[in-house]
This record gives C-alpha cells, structure tokens and sequence, in this order.
C-alpha cells in the first residue's frame, strides 16, 4: 500500500519570492487544511480562513486563485506528506518480501492518519455529499493509490497471506476501515474508554491489533519493520 504519486499543478510563483510571501502562505495552507477538516468545504470561507491564518484577506488571492483550488492543494499538501511518510527507496521497497511490505504499509500508513486526521476527514466529507470536488479527488489521489494498493492485495493473496475467497475490494477496504477508523471516532473513545488516541502509545498498540489481526496467522509475535 506504498502510496502512488499524483499530479499536482500548484500555482507557479516566481523565484524572487520573499520568505513573508512563503510564510504567508504556509499559514493560509495550514489554516484551509483545518476548517476544511472541521467544517468541510461548503461551510468555509476564504475570509474565514485568512481570519484563521492571521493574514490580509487580500493576500489569498495572490497566492490562490479561488477557494477550489486551495482545496486541491491542500489536499494534495496533505497526500504528499503521506508520500513522504514511507520514504522508502524503490531498490529498499524492490528487496523487500510482500509481507514485509504489508507490515511496512500498513504501520506507516496508522502512524500518518492518527497524527493527520484532517486528510481522512475532508476526503471523507467529499465522499459523504458525493461533491463536485469527489471527481478530481478520485482520479489524482483515491484512484491512483488504490490501483497501487490493490496490486500489492493481488500479489498477497497469490502468495497465500491474504485469503484468496475474499473479494480484492472488499478487502482493500476492511484494511481501509481497520487502519483509520478508530482515529476518526477518537472523542468518542475518549469518552467511552479514556483513551486518547493521539498518543503514540495507543497509536503503537493500534499498530500490533491491526498488524496482528490481518498477519498474525503468519507471525510468530508482533514486530516492526
């Protein structure tokens, strides 16, 4: 499940750009990213969200040419951390058995949605409403890792790790469902359990369940990769 690597187009600056004018848009990206996360799309505005960033309202526009494309790269900002997370070389991942490269995936993949639940929740909402934005969505990041993914369920299931009675997209998403679903239902947790999800204790103990849960029938004990 190494995730593919997506088209982005970002608005062209120039090289003579300042370090404020860089800043300035750090603090916009990062502030679209968390009232897209908390309020979704529809319920957000750039005024809002330049309120939130602490910048000019007028500096948005520079920047970003409307708040569709702010969305986009937000959401691609967010994958491409993803992408950054395994940070793998192809001739480590090449030498790598398919278990191995399970384990890997899988581990890497819960550290990134418990520490980023923003990603999983404006994808999630797009989702939900079936939006105008689910179209690009899919074709440059869901589509793209999912065909990654799924080459890599083929390939278990060929060597006899997964069940080969179980649907290849069924099974993509139970994997889905069982690495980040419990972070998005975190406050809830919280109240019902004490946990906090967030830390890296739970986060490393929701790790070995998963990890144990899809791959134990394989591995003497739990270990990282």
């Amino acid at each position: 499940m190494k995730p593919a690597r997506i088209n982005k187009h970002p608005k062209s600056t120039t090289i003579q750009v300042t370090k404020l004018k860089l800043d300035t848009r750090s603090k916009i990206l990062k502030a679209a990213i968390e009232m897209f996360a908390d309020a979704g799309y529809e319920n957000t505005s750039l005024r809002q969200i330049t309120n939130q960033a602490g910048v000019n309202h007028g500096s948005i526009k520079y920047h970003f040419n409307n708040k569709e494309e702010l969305w986009r790269e937000s959401v691609a900002f967010l994958y491409a951390q993803m992408e950054g997370a395994f940070n793998l070389s192809d001739t480590r991942w090449d030498s790598m058995s398919t278990l191995d490269k399970i384990e890997f995936s899988m581990r890497t993949y819960i550290r990134y949605v418990a520490k980023h639940p923003e990603f999983f929740k404006i994808t999630m909402m797009e989702t939900l409403y079936n939006s105008s934005r689910l179209e690009w969505l899919a074709e440059n990041i869901t589509i793209p890792y999912t065909r990654e993914s799924l080459a890599l369920v083929k390939q278990a299931k060929s060597e006899g790790i997964y069940s080969p009675n179980i649907p290849d997209m069924n099974l993509f998403y139970l994997l889905i469902a069982a690495s980040r679903y419990v972070f998005f239902l975190a406050p809830e947790i919280g109240r019902v359990f004490g946990k906090d999800m967030t830390s890296d204790l739970e986060i490393k103990r929701h790790e070995d369940a998963v990890v144990e849960l899809f791959l134990g029938h394989l591995k003497p004990k739990i270990g990282g990769v």
